[in-house]
């Protein structure tokens, strides 16, 4: 019976259980090692990359200081990853953090156990930027009957983009990127001219955040002690934390939080102040999805309940 566990691991097992023996130990290179060998490469990536999935749901960074964006791409040869780094760049100019497999893998990483780990920063970012190549439309669809491991992490990031926890950017750079979902209306069409990143601002808006790591620390406890006071309805315990926590308020995590707050309390002049901060760097478009997210998560119906009111009287 244990030989047919390790030849035919997907017969007795399913994700959802791989994806729970690999719960707090996404870094433990041995153990996954070993893990690989009962169920297999491809499925311990995915079951790792759902868990991934789960923390983004519950990262205390719905903004993010500064946002993350993690580049996704299916292109051949060291062009496409020198036309990528531009968009790097040019990103990172802009103050955001961006997760770019060449700068964060060596050419020799280990798809087993690096390859993985370095996707698992899907959990830390708050935009997909999907560059649209014939390729990558190919491997997202399977329209050519094959797929790559963009396909699976392609599917985890939209799991996330519907439940409004991520922001999808979508750019096509090349015609046969177009498919029945992506077309030139709905993306950020560079076809024209690809080094065009100046479109690219119409989502992408400077930010400057300047925090030591051990503020970074403090902040992060700050918006979980937050999330627990909301999800409790201890209100005014949130607004002595508010008052306490007063050296973040220019930060959008923290006016997220205060915009949350001043919904509950129906104080919308302070919540349309606080939309606008957040909304500066999410899109005003994207503000009232993450609010849904977090009411669903956190188990705040009244939140959605008042959001609608409130953009009502806007």
């Amino acid at each position: 019976m244990t030989i047919f566990f390790e030849i035919f691991p997907f017969y007795m097992f399913s994700y959802e259980e791989i994806r729970k023996k690999l719960e707090g130990r996404e870094s433990d290179r041995s153990y996954i090692t070993e893990m690989i060998k009962l169920y297999g490469s491809l499925s311990v990536k995915i079951a790792l990359l759902a868990n991934a999935s789960l923390k983004k749901l519950f990262n205390p960074y719905w903004v993010g200081c500064p946002p993350g964006v993690f580049l996704s791409y299916k292109w051949n040869g060291p062009d496409s990853r020198d036309y990528v780094q531009e968009i790097h760049d040019y990103l990172s100019a802009l103050g955001y953090f961006v997760f770019f497999d060449r700068n964060e893998l060596p050419e020799d990483a280990d798809t087993c156990t690096e390859v993985p780990e370095f996707i698992s920063n899907v959990a830390n970012c708050q935009y997909y930027l999907l560059v649209l190549t014939e390729k990558t439309a190919d491997y997202i669809t399977a329209r050519t009957g094959k797929t790559s491991w963009i396909f699976d992490e392609y599917q985890q990031a939209i799991s996330l983009v519907n439940k409004g926890r991520m922001c999808l950017v979508p750019v096509l750079v090349e015609e046969g990127g177009v498919t029945d979902f992506f077309k030139k209306e709905n993306t950020i069409s560079l076809i024209e001219n690809r080094y065009d990143f100046k479109k690219l601002e119409d989502v992408f808006y400077p930010v400057r955040f300047n925090l030591s790591t051990e503020h970074r620390a403090i902040l992060t406890d700050v918006l979980d002690s937050f999330d627990v006071l909301l999800a409790q309805r201890r209100w005014e315990e949130a607004r002595s934390l508010f008052e306490q926590a007063i050296y973040f308020k220019n930060f959008p995590d923290y006016q997220f939080r205060l915009f949350l707050y001043s919904l509950r309390i129906e104080d919308f002049a302070q919540a349309k102040e606080s939309f606008g901060e957040c909304a500066y760097f999410t899109g005003p478009a994207q503000l009232p999805r993450l609010l849904t997210c977090y009411a669903e998560i956190y188990q705040l119906s009244e939140l959605n309940e008042n959001l609608s009111r409130f953009l009502g009287a806007r």
